[in-house]
């Protein structure tokens, strides 16, 4: 069966997997700047890195969006399989360099998958080590001898006092 091809939009099209990829690569360079900075304890930093994370998954959003338009246009699912069969119907140098692409795309897109789960591991692990650093300090604040807002000492159990019922 032959495919008619619009040869520019098929250039755009390879140019938007480029795109993608480079998106890609630098969501991969947030998410290792990010583990640097969960394991040096860098709070701040972690705020504008998930300001730049959030600016680009909304890019790879859109970049997904225009490939799977493409993908619609020419009577793929957009998909995986999808794209797989446009790859497989495009023959040729051009057909090539779109799945050599595409493998290099879903290779980091991979890559991303594995470093936020590895990222999310930490960040599990600051919580708990947080939760029980505030455990610790309650505990503390339970007992005699710590100081209330007004400077007095705080009673262990406040209430009221065992002979007067």
């Amino acid at each position: 069966m032959a495919q008619h091809t619009d040869f520019s939009s098929i250039e755009q099209f390879e140019s938007t997997l480029r795109a993608e990829m480079s998106a890609f690569h630098d969501f991969n360079e947030l998410l290792q700047a990010e583990k640097i900075a969960l394991a040096s304890d860098e709070i701040d930093r972690l705020a504008d890195l998930a300001q730049l994370k959030t600016e680009k998954v909304l890019q790879l959003s859109q970049l997904a969006e225009q490939r799977n338009l493409f993908l619609a246009a020419h009577s793929c699912l957009p998909d995986q399989p999808g794209m797989e069969e446009w790859c497989r119907r495009t023959r040729g140098q051009l057909g090539q360099r779109i799945h050599t692409l595409w493998q290099g795309m879903l290779d980091e897109a991979r890559r991303a998958h594995r470093q936020n789960q590895e990222n999310g591991v930490l960040i599990e692990l600051k919580l708990e080590h947080n939760q029980q650093a505030l455990n610790v300090i309650k505990t503390a604040a339970n007992q005699q001898g710590v100081y209330g807002p007004d400077g007095k000492t705080l009673a262990a159990h406040p209430g009221r006092p065992i002979g007067k019922v």
